[in-house]
């Protein structure tokens, strides 16, 4: 069973700037303002997003895989508005999303 479908994901600051980060996890083509994230993207302090070392992700029509994973993004402190798109079109998938 796969673990997740993630197609899109917008976090939105609520306090101060408004400011949006939205990470596109498909192969679709890229809408203005959004970031590609491919299935091989490690979490570095450089680029400041990323999969968390040991995902395994499959497919490229959004961020798949059988086992769990973590996709992390450095931010300030603040209190954010996450919204996560998912997909499955193949049936039953167990989703989970955490945020600290």
């Amino acid at each position: 069973m796969k673990t997740l479908g993630v197609v899109f994901a917008i976090i939105t600051t609520t306090l101060g700037a408004q400011q949006s980060y939205q990470y596109d996890f498909t192969q679709s083509r890229l809408q203005p303002g959004w970031t590609r994230v491919e299935a091989g993207k490690v979490f570095s302090k450089k680029s400041g997003y990323g999969f968390e070392t040991g995902a395994k992700i499959i497919g490229t029509a959004g961020a798949t895989s059988e086992t769990p994973f973590l996709f992390s993004v450095k931010l300030p402190e603040s209190n954010f508005n996450v919204t996560v798109m998912l997909d499955n079109p193949s049936g039953k998938a167990i989703t989970t999303v955490k945020a600290e």
